[in-house]
């Protein structure tokens, strides 16, 4: 079981790189169901867009100075309610008597929803990196959702009865008055590749439904936003190809996995809403009931674990799936995704026979962002070790990529970040070009300036907060509480970047985090009570069980060298980090 264990923590930290979705831009000039045809006989079907990371994505393809460009999307006869942010609306929570019938977009009152004309002005709810906003100004529909999508990630979806109650909550708690905004509209709209994303981009007044504007295409204006427009018209197109291929033949799930390995990559691995919605997508031309995927069950530890090494973070599992213990005496069992109704994950004997999703992809930096942290770096000999082993043990050969790059650019703060977001050709690295500015192009990417230029300028104010006090760990939790909010939990790399920023300053060789150990299950759990999902152990720590009979034991980060997680008895006395914020 060690080395399970240590197969399984080692292949988190390397990803294999590939993107799941390739576009291709066409010059050539055809109408929309010749650019329709062309791609469906080339790639996989004219372009759809998913979410704004879709559509910015998509606005680097097209070149500039381009008028027009064809996309997937085309006007049907019928009428279907879905969410801004691309879900598909599958709970709807409508008040008695609505929707009425006549008006396209919806509102929340007293918990339930109701159908409003959207060029009412109304407050709105955005959400915001797992959290809720409350917009006190009023804004017609489309204003909202744009402002949404500019300063927050869009309006508010309402995928389910419990998410339902929590904004009925937030709106109570909140003392929010008066009827909100949500994310929820109604259009005639549907994607040539018959996919569910309701994600739309339209231009100001756009669509106008003018009679016979049934196609859709990226306008030329600065923010390359959508418009209505005749299909005959001759337009430069994009196309897409889908890396998911469902294979119809019904196999095992062995079977499945050899099939995919032999003539593709993998069975499909789901970290990501994401990418579970391009499974939704693909995985309705199935002939079975359920789908295979890459998900298998370590029995061991009860733990399901992708076939990319990952454990399941994202989940997507059907009720009484995925959670109680599996019985593995009789037979093994494997994930599978409904292929009808709400297509959520299922276990199952590994011997049932079913269709499968093969992978396709190819290597890239942005599939690593996309579904794990981001390509491997190796930090110190140790690391580099491990994954020369990784190599070794996995057959590897030839080159790979790690995620190691060349610049000489700095953080004012000296922290460690070297995330880059450069405009295209830049820097330039002109003389006594020195600073680097976001700019005013539509991505609002950056680039390298003199430094006595008058800007405006974003000051940041971390709320993590460095006690330089040496004190037990039950002492540090009960001084955080009292005085800010908690310990800090780390979830990222994102992060844990900024705890080592701050941790720099510490008096003691390691900092306290609000990271404990559960000893009856032997797992780390943050205070936040989630499970450790992105881990920086140092070697031989965080992984072994824990010996609780003498004392609990509680996780702190080194304050030098790597700034590694360590386990220390908790009534070692050490500085610790608070967090300031909710």
């Amino acid at each position: 079981m060690e080395q399970t264990l240590y197969f399984i923590l080692l292949l988190i930290a390397l990803c294999s790189v590939s993107e799941c979705v390739q576009r291709q831009y066409h010059f050539m000039r055809k109408n929309w169901t010749e650019a329709q045809r062309y791609c469906r006989e080339n790639y996989t079907d004219l372009a759809t867009v998913d979410n704004m990371n879709d559509m910015n994505e998509l606005k680097k393809t097209v070149n500039v100075g381009v008028q027009y460009v064809w996309i997937g999307l085309q006007r049907t006869g019928v009428n279907k309610w879905q969410w801004s942010s691309g879900d598909p609306a599958l709970y709807l929570n409508w008040a008695p008597g609505q929707p009425e019938g006549t008006d396209e977009c919806a509102m929340m009152r007293n918990g339930q929803w109701h159908d409003l004309a959207c060029s009412i002005s109304l407050t709105f709810i955005c959400n915001s990196s797992n959290r809720l906003v409350f917009i006190s100004q009023t804004k017609k529909w489309r204003d909202a959702q744009s402002y949404c999508r500019q300063n927050h990630i869009d309006l508010v979806s309402v995928r389910n009865q419990n998410e339902n109650q929590q904004l009925q909550k937030f709106i109570n708690d909140s003392h929010i008055s008066g009827d909100v905004w949500i994310g929820l509209f109604r259009d005639s709209w549907q994607w040539s590749d018959q996919s569910n994303s309701s994600f739309r981009y339209w231009r100001s007044n756009e669509p106008n439904n003018n009679i016979d504007e049934y196609c859709a295409a990226i306008t030329d204006n600065a923010l390359r936003q959508w418009n209505d427009v005749f299909c005959y018209n001759q337009f430069s197109f994009v196309c897409h190809e889908d890396k998911l291929i469902v294979i119809r033949e019904n196999l095992t799930w062995p079977e499945a996995l050899r099939y995919c390995r032999q003539n593709h990559v993998d069975l499909v691995s789901v970290h990501s809403e994401e990418m579970q919605r391009r499974v939704m997508n693909v995985v309705k031309q199935a002939s079975t009931e359920a789908v295979w995927l890459g998900l298998h069950n370590y029995c061991l530890m009860n733990m399901w674990i992708w076939l990319s090494g990952d454990i399941v973070c994202y989940q997507n599992w059907a009720p009484g799936n995925g959670v109680e213990p599996e019985d593995c005496r009789l037979e093994k069992r494997k994930g599978a995704v409904q292929s009808g109704g709400d297509q959520r994950w299922i276990s199952l004997p590994e011997t049932r026979k079913l269709n499968f999703i093969c992978r396709n992809d190819e290597d890239a930096q942005s599939y690593c962002r996309q579904n794990h942290i981001d390509l491997v770096s190796v930090r110190n000999q140790n690391e580099n070790q491990q994954l020369q082993k990784f190599i070794n043990d996995s057959h590897i050969s030839g080159d790979v990529w790690i995620g190691l790059f060349r610049d000489s650019w700095q953080w004012s703060d000296q922290s460690n970040s070297s995330f880059r977001y450069w405009r295209s050709n830049e820097p330039n690295n002109n003389i006594d070009e020195y600073c680097a500015a976001i700019t005013d192009n539509a991505l609002r990417q950056w680039n390298d300036v003199f430094c006595y230029n008058q800007f405006s300028f974003v000051c940041h104010e971390d709320k993590l907060i460095l006690i330089r006090e040496n004190l037990t760990w039950p002492e540090a939790l009960r001084y955080c509480r009292q005085n800010h909010v908690d310990l800090v939990s780390v979830h990222s790399e994102e992060m844990q970047r900024r705890v080592m920023n701050v941790v720099k300053q510490a008096s003691t060789e390691a900092v306290w985090l609000g990271l404990h150990n559960y000893c009856l299950m032997n797992m780390w759990i943050w205070l936040s009570g989630d499970i450790v999902c992105y881990q920086n152990w140092a070697p031989g720590n965080g992984v072994e069980p824990e010996d609780c009979r003498l004392e609990k034991r509680k996780g702190a980060v080194q304050s030098g060298g790597d700034q590694r997680w360590i386990s220390r008895p908790e009534t070692r006395k050490l500085n610790f980090i608070c967090r300031n914020y909710e």
